[in-house]
């Protein structure tokens, strides 16, 4: 067996990963989000255990309509805006992660 480690920028990319998983075509062990400090209230990167990826409705951003919001094993939930998730509107799961 062969181990890599990748990383990603987009969530396409991620869900394209776990459809491959799906087929038996690989397998994942875990599946991580790494946060900047200016979203995770640290004074570094933060690497933290994924659980789920939401879409929802941004408000409050000009151009912006769509946001993804990331949720840690934790339940810490985080987005690219850094407002609080919890003031955006109509969240719907794209994906849970079971792993």
């Amino acid at each position: 067996m062969h181990a890599s480690t990748m990383m990603f920028s987009r969530i396409e990319e991620v869900e394209r990963m776990i459809a491959a998983q799906e087929l038996g075509q690989l397998e994942i062990d875990s599946l991580l989000v790494v946060t900047p400090s200016h979203l995770n209230g640290t004074r570094s990167w933060k690497m933290e255990p994924l659980k789920a990826v939401w879409m929802a409705e941004e408000p409050s951003v000009p151009g912006v309509q769509v946001a993804e919001i990331y949720e840690t094993e934790e339940g810490v939930k985080y987005h690219r805006y850094g407002m609080d998730s919890e003031k955006l509107s109509n969240p719907m799961l794209r994906f849970r992660w079971e792993g």
